[in-house]
């Protein structure tokens, strides 16, 4: 594939570091949280720098990222070049709203197990995915086992 660019959500705890372009993250909380690590992986991060605090704006200048800025409209999905508009802050609707704006064709989801069907979270994420493909034309497989409806790649004849 070329110009395969692969994003890891938030923090993660090591795997394909090595492969690993970019790490997203944007809930405050999160990028406080997993911050010492963003400084160890010495990747790039991508964040709404806008939504952060001035302490924490402050300790941006110890990572190099680049700034997708985000707002929240929970009826809505609007992708720019320099930002979005999302459902709710979440990392998985900001890395999909990134994609778009970057121009990517295709997005392979890998650890996005999802929740159960009656939890509320998993509702959530439907609805940011029916938001989501009606504003992109993005198409999105998944990689490994999930309760979203998303075909396997693997299974595809992609």
């Amino acid at each position: 594939m070329k110009n395969l660019v692969i994003f890891s959500c938030n923090a993660s705890p090591g795997f394909f570091k090595n492969l690993i372009d970019f790490h997203i993250a944007c809930h405050p909380i999160r990028i406080l949280a997993d911050f010492s690590r963003y400084k160890e992986l010495k990747k790039k991060l991508i964040i709404p720098s806008q939504i952060l605090d001035k302490k924490l704006q402050k300790k941006l200048n110890e990572v190099a990222y680049n700034d997708f800025g985000v707002s929240i409209n929970e009826n809505a999905f609007h992708i720019q070049k320099d930002g979005a508009e999302i459902p709710f802050l979440n990392v998985l609707a900001y890395s999909l709203a990134i994609a778009s704006s970057g121009m990517a064709k295709r997005v392979f989801l890998l650890g996005f197990d999802g929740y159960k069907k009656k939890d509320l979270r998993q509702k959530e994420m439907q609805k940011m995915f029916e938001l989501f493909k009606k504003v992109s034309k993005l198409e999105i497989y998944t990689l490994s086992k999930t309760s979203y409806d998303f075909p396997m790649f693997l299974d595809s004849k992609n």
